[in-house]
């Protein structure tokens, strides 16, 4: 998380602007979880499940990743 916050910086605290900086946050956080995933023997096991099975995990990926940069964003108050 700390790698992806330094790509950003400190969030807006003006709503549209924080909004933007949280999806590109979201964003940047599963695409560290996937290159880590990648870098490992895992990518093999996850390429034999099946479409429905793969899109699972990334819709639960996303929901994740986006639960924990709001939850940053609010407990870190920036912004104010």
């Amino acid at each position: 998380m700390n790698n992806v916050i330094s790509k950003v910086g400190r969030i807006s605290s003006d709503k549209n602007q924080r909004n933007q900086q949280v999806s590109l946050l979201t964003e940047l956080l599963i695409w560290d979880v996937l290159e880590s995933f990648n870098d490992s023997e895992s990518e093999a096991k996850f390429n034999k499940l099946s479409n429905q099975s793969q899109q699972i995990i990334m819709d639960k990926l996303e929901g994740a990743a986006y639960q924990l940069v709001v939850r940053w964003a609010v407990s870190s108050k920036v912004g104010s």
